[in-house]
């Protein structure tokens, strides 16, 4: 039985998502350089002088946390919450019996 040619093109290995290693980006400088300013300003609708801010206090606004973290996801990216100036959630602790 021979595959239709459509239903090739769209394969993938089996494999082809558990190789992708994720880059965990520690500083607001090393995402600006990854992403790019001109995409950060696209997906933020802030300007270059906002991402010079960003980069010179440490810190992006809280407001960019979900449209950044979406951006990273899809590079096969990630950033900790403080950079966002956020605390990151703890899981309760299991109390002693």
């Amino acid at each position: 039985m021979q595959e239709s040619t459509n239903l090739t093109l769209y394969r993938l290995p089996v494999n082809s998502f558990t190789a992708m290693k994720i880059r965990t980006l520690t500083s607001v400088r090393s995402i600006v350089d990854t992403v790019g300013r001109q995409r950060l300003q696209l997906l933020t609708g802030k300007g270059s002088s906002h991402i010079t801010n960003w980069i010179a206090t440490g810190f992006f606004p809280p407001t960019t946390f979900v449209v950044i973290n979406a951006e990273l996801e899809r590079i096969a990216c990630r950033a900790p919450e403080k950079l966002w100036r956020m605390i990151p959630a703890v899981r309760p602790r299991a109390r002693a019996a």
